[in-house]
């Protein structure tokens, strides 16, 4: 009989312990009618988990998944009616996804692979609102979607990002936002208000890079790239069919943009060090270009 060394034996033993005190958590809780909920807490090293899934209106659906996680939570939270939640984490640690859900026929769909202690807020309510977080490969990260208004599309990307902060908020209607990010410690703020049919969309790619876009009116067009280290960037826009376009790719630039007024253009590049442009447009059909 083939016995163990006291190292294999005590290797063994804590391998064991591990596979029987997985410790996972799974509290549901419906009421109402025709709710769906699924709990799935799976694989080798999936410890210390936790799903809490509450429903309550009806005909509500609730996923939630675990695979290879440890230490992590998934909150769903759901009212009113037809309202779709679905969350996985996989092959992470110490990960957080809450998602709030009030109103009619609202959908959020949130994604952790190998992440470490990044956390996700969706807060829904109004009718026929879509968000969608996806965050893999980093660590630290935050997304937060607010959408209280109808009809809003959001969508946040962290590939390869650490310390990365999203932060998208909607009350009007229609409006759309794309963002992404990787590299280190970059922070977007986009908020979408008092109006509708606006649109964002955000890529920051290097470090420590700082956008803030602010849409209030119809049909508002935000474009910014950040692929520099150190730059800032505030956008505002107020009116109807403003465009605006920023592109950072130096280090430590910064732009202050405000459009009020209609079918207003501007457009910065900046490639240059410790560059600045400060642009006010207020009026109708103008066109501003500016290349650093």
């Amino acid at each position: 009989m083939k016995t163990l060394t006291p190292i294999a034996a005590a290797l063994a033993l804590a391998i064991s312990g591990t596979a029987l005190a997985a410790e996972n958590l799974v509290d549901l809780t419906q009421d109402g009618n025709g709710h769906i909920a699924e709990a799935t807490q799976t694989g080798p090293l999936t410890m210390d988990n936790g799903i809490i899934q509450n429903q309550s209106g009806n005909f509500n659906r609730a996923f939630a998944t675990q695979s290879y996680e440890n230490g992590s939570l998934i909150n769903q939270q759901q009212t009113d009616a037809l309202n779709r939640s679905k969350v996985s984490q996989t092959g992470g640690i110490g990960n957080q996804v809450i998602t709030n859900q009030s109103g009619l026929l609202n959908s959020a769909y949130v994604k952790q692979v190998v992440q470490f202690g990044s956390t996700v807020l969706v807060d829904q309510s109004g009718a026929v609102n879509h968000a969608s977080v996806h965050q893999v490969f980093g660590a630290n990260n935050d997304a937060q979607i607010y959408q209280s208004g109808n009809f809003g599309h959001a969508s946040i990307s962290q590939v390869g990002s650490w310390n990365g902060s999203a932060i998208a908020t909607q009350t009007g209607f229609g409006d759309g936002l794309y963002a992404s990010q990787s590299g280190e410690g970059n922070l977007l703020n986009t908020v979408q208000a008092d109006g509708g049919l606006n649109f964002i969309s955000a890529d920051q790619d290097g470090f420590n890079n700082q956008g803030t876009i602010s849409q209030f009116g119809w049909k508002n067009t935000a474009h910014l790239d950040q692929y520099g280290f150190d730059n800032d960037a505030m956008m505002s826009q107020s009116g109807f069919l403003n465009c605006a376009d920023v592109s950072q790719h130096g280090i430590g630039n910064s732009v202050i943009m405000g459009q009020i007024g209609g079918f207003n253009k501007a457009f910065v590049n900046q490639y240059g060090m410790n560059e600045t442009t400060t642009m006010s447009q207020n009026g109708y059909g103008n066109l501003a270009v500016v290349n650093q």
